[in-house]
């Protein structure tokens, strides 16, 4: 019985050690490995905890990095890291390390990358690359790349500093995700200094491929071709990214769901600094508090962006900008109460602005609780236009409305009367094409000045609550061209014809009077103070002005010369600043449309065409050349010197030489108030041409 035992055991044994042996043999290494220096041979090599590239990595190398190794299989080395200041072995796949190496693509780094006769930065620069030039190189030591270059009609070697280079993953993997930036660009190159290629809106869904640490390689379609470009990695985020912008409407509203129909849970101010997250091409998420509870909502992407720029008014005396975002900087300038300025968000507690200091520009730094943001509504109601409107009342209605609009309204002073009036131009619009609108040439006149200026406000309006005027959508013609007014032309005419002699200083009453015929009624008079017919002064057939007076009149007198009043001066300096691609001269009375001045051909059909359509808009009747027509009238004028379409629009029923009742204005708007967005909407369109 012992003996049986004894025997089974020996079997036993045997059979172990048989299984053993081959295990034993499987995981069998070199006894005594030999001990290899070598280079990363991709871009990049890494290091696993064991000899499966599926195992933890551990360590990285750069393509060119030195590693030291030793054989472990045929398809793995191994070697000796440091991983949280422990030695530990890890494992390098056979193939991605060597003691010579493939070659590699690299990027230029430096604006200036420079390759050397030899492995020296004190040696001879054989050629100097920018930024992002893709470059090719191999291995040649712990701190060069050895390349080739063409130098001199020569094919030399050349070296390339380790530093001013980046090697091209070798294995690019894709990927996709949002643009993070705004806006994100697409470059032709790898660097933020080479051509933009495409912009993305942030937001927008990305596919890339990966390309080196810092970028992405992307396929984009620019004037119907594929190109390759480069987006910054730092640009690409994911549905986790914290991206921010600034709100850019005048109400950046959220939503509780991503639906406008949804109940709003907040709304933020133009300029608000905000965080979100993406959550689909349309729509952010953000979370928000409402009575002191965090909630999720929902912003349309429009209503987010880059930083606008805004205007406000300074409410401290003085209202310091800053040379750093800090109140004990060194202050560079200072502007008293009350003035609007120019700056944009930096945060919610910063703005910036630019300050000119001693004839140079600098960038400064206003504190937000400094200054108030004008934030349009479209609710206003300054301008009246009931009433009998003078030019104090005008002067001081411009201002109310460029404080009301500033984004959308300036105004200038285009010169003087001739009794020293500022004659103001406004501006209206943001778009580049120009149209020209005025009134008041002639004193009694002054109900257009009423219409120019309702004009603008009714405008401004409009844009602001996104309404249309007449069915013509005021807010895309605004952005696409800019209405310039000059509401009164004639300030010293529309004055005396108002107010009367009290206006004006006693030593002028007698030539005044005898101007106005011995009469001390004003109510009349027609030309400017110093008895010139302003329509009459343009250098368009003023020489063949029928029915002038030898001399200064309460109408009719042309002048001694073309062009002399200061007036027109004026109206003529604005023209040549802005360069209108139509006109309209606004006067009164009659419900009459001239449009023609020794036009023909080509010219006289377009410009009929035009006249027809504001025939339909005012109901007022055209007029059509007959013989040689007077001339000296800024239409006149406009029509021959520019080869541009112009027109006189006369206002109200005809009276005879006194102001139109301001009854007349109800009439008057109605009939009118889509004249300037037609004339705007067309004058884009022929600055296309």
């Amino acid at each position: 019985m012992r003996k049986f035992k004894a025997v089974q055991l020996l079997a036993v044994s045997f059979l172990l050690i048989q299984l053993f042996i081959p295990y034993a043999q499987a995981a069998e290494v070199q006894p005594d490995p030999e001990m290899f220096e070598g280079f990363a041979g991709k871009q990049p090599v890494y290091v696993y905890a064991s000899p499966a590239k599926n195992a933890k990595i551990i360590k990285t190398y750069a393509y060119g990095d030195k590693i030291a190794y030793r054989n472990f299989s045929a398809d793995w080395h191994a070697t000796d890291v440091t991983v949280n200041g422990k030695v530990q072995t890890g494992y390098i796949a056979a193939g991605d390390v060597g003691q010579t190496v493939p070659g590699a693509r690299g990027i230029a780094l430096n604006e200036k990358t420079n390759i050397y006769s030899q492995p020296s930065v004190n040696a001879k620069i054989l050629k100097t690359y920018p930024a992002g030039t893709i470059l090719n190189y191999q291995a040649h030591d712990a701190q060069w790349f050895r390349t080739t270059v063409d130098a001199g009609g020569k094919r030399l070697t050349g070296y390339i500093y380790r530093p001013d280079a980046e090697t091209i993953i070798t294995h690019p993997s894709a990927g996709s995700g949002f643009a993070a930036k705004i806006p994100t660009n697409v470059y032709a190159s790898p660097s933020a200094k080479a051509k933009v290629i495409k912009t993305y809106k942030q937001g927008s869904p990305l596919q890339y491929h990966t390309f080196t640490s810092q970028w992405h390689e992307v396929t984009v379609v620019v004037s119907g071709k594929k190109m390759t470009g480069y987006v910054s990695k730092g640009d690409v985020g994911d549905r986790n990214t914290q991206l921010s912008g600034y709100a850019v409407n005048n109400e950046a509203a959220v939503y509780s769901q991503p639906s406008v129909k949804s109940q709003k849970l907040k709304t933020y101010k133009k300029g608000t600094l905000l965080k979100y997250k993406v959550y689909n091409a349309s729509w952010f998420q953000v979370v928000v508090y409402v009575n002191g509870e965090a909630k999720t909502g929902y912003i349309q992407a429009s209503d987010v962006g880059a930083a606008p720029t805004l205007k406000g008014l300074s409410v401290k005396n003085p209202t310091r900008v800053y040379s750093k975002m800090s109140r004990s900087s060194k202050v560079l300038k200072a502007y008293a109460k009350g003035l609007v300025l120019t700056y944009k968000p930096v945060n919610n507690e910063w703005h910036q602005a630019t300050v000119t200091v001693n004839g140079k520009k600098y960038t400064g730094y206003i504190a937000a609780g400094d200054v108030k943001t004008i934030i349009p509504t479209g609710d206003t109601k300054i301008v009246n236009p009931y009433q009998v409107y003078s030019y104090n009342d005008m002067v001081r209605d411009i201002e109310k409305l460029y404080l009301a609009y500033p984004e959308l309204i300036s105004y200038k002073v285009i010169g003087k009367s001739e009794y020293g009036r500022p004659i103001y131009a406004v501006a209206l619009g943001k778009g580049k094409a120009a149209a020209l609108i005025h009134g008041s040439h002639h004193a009694r006149e002054w109900l257009t000045t009423n219409l120019n200026m309702y004009m603008i406000e009714q405008y401004a309006k409009a844009y602001y609550k996104k309404q249309k005027i007449g069915g013509f959508n005021v807010y895309d013609i605004l952005n696409a061209a800019t209405i310039w007014f000059i509401p009164m032309v004639n300030p010293d005419g529309v004055t005396l014809q108002q107010e009367g002699l009290k206006a004006f200083p006693k030593s002028l009453h007698k030539n005044l009077i005898k101007m106005n015929k011995g009469s001390k009624n004003f109510k009349r008079w027609k030309a400017n103070a110093k008895g010139v017919d302003l329509n009459r002064q343009y250098n368009a057939g003023w020489k063949t002005i029928k029915g002038s007076p030898s001399g200064p009149m309460y109408k009719n007198f042309k002048g001694y010369k073309p062009e002399s009043a200061a007036e027109v001066k004026a109206v003529l300096k604005l023209v040549r600043e802005v360069d209108p691609e139509m006109a309209v001269a606004y006067h009164s009375s009659g419900k009459i449309i001239y449009w023609n001045y020794l036009q023909t051909g080509a010219r006289y059909k377009r410009d009929h065409e035009y006249a027809k359509k504001l025939r339909s808009l005012t109901g007022y009747r055209l007029v059509y050349p007959k013989g040689v027509p007077s001339g000296g009238g800024f239409t006149d004028w406009f029509i021959q010197a520019k080869k541009r379409p112009g027109f006189t629009i006369e206002i109200c029923k005809y009276v005879y030489e006194t102001n139109p009742p301001v009854s007349e204005f109800k009439h008057v708007w109605k009939e009118n108030q889509a004249v300037g967005l037609y004339v705007a909407l067309e004058s884009a369109k022929l600055a296309k041409k």
